[in-house]
């Protein structure tokens, strides 16, 4: 378990959804009001790039795919390797 940094919009979003959740401690659920499954949040995933031209038709992505995006743009707004690699929770760099 890691603690990763978090914009105060970011924050705000969560707090909105878990408001809105049905008394069951969790923030993100299916329609019937469950955990979702890796799988699921994948197909959702792979879903909003395709609605969002980021992918075509024919490719999928994976939650993993956010650990990468969340490094290159930790990456790209000039955080240190270092800063990186402990916030993936590398044992080293």
């Amino acid at each position: 378990m890691r603690v990763l940094p978090m914009s105060n919009k970011a924050k705000e979003a969560l707090i909105k959804l878990k408001e809105m959740s049905n008394d069951n401690n969790l923030v993100i659920t299916t329609v019937n009001n469950r955990t979702p499954t890796r799988a699921s949040i994948g197909k959702s995933l792979t879903r909003i790039c395709k609605n969002a031209d980021i992918i075509d038709k024919h490719e999928t992505r994976g939650v993993h795919t956010l650990r990468h995006t969340f490094a290159t743009m930790l990456f790209n707004n000039g955080c240190e390797v270092k800063v990186v690699s402990d916030l993936l929770g590398h044992s080293n760099t």
